[in-house]
């Protein structure tokens, strides 16, 4: 039995190719979703992992959404990761407030990260 909320997978992967090219993989054993490559989103046993534009994420929690600090790995995840907090494993979750967060979250694309190539020699 998974520690995640499985009923919250199985509404995602129906959800979020209607909102984003995402491809569905695991990630030391966690269902995760990317998007051209890199990690968007990722479901772990206390909720989901999002990854938006820091601006949108403080606009989205002083709307009233729970969204909490997210730490991926226990390493602090910066400003640009945020968690849904979801109850574990089959425990109700709120699907409208999740659908909100989705909605504001993902509407923005995710600030580019430096490529290998634009890495100074040092």
């Amino acid at each position: 039995m998974p520690s995640w909320n499985p009923s919250c997978e199985r509404w995602l992967d129906a959800t979020l190719p209607q909102i984003l090219p995402v491809q569905k993989r695991k990630l030391f054993g966690y269902p995760a979703w990317f998007e051209y490559g890199r990690m968007r989103l990722c479901l772990i046993e206390t909720g989901l992992g999002i990854k938006s534009d820091p601006g949108v994420i403080r606009s989205v929690k002083d709307s009233g959404v729970p969204l909490k600090d997210f730490t991926r790995l226990g390493r602090d995840a910066g400003r640009t990761w945020t968690l849904f907090a979801l109850t574990p494993a089959e425990g109700s979750w709120d699907e409208d407030a999740l659908r909100f967060a989705l909605g504001l979250l993902l509407s923005v694309p995710v600030p580019e990260g430096r490529s290998k190539t634009d890495r100074r020699p040092r």
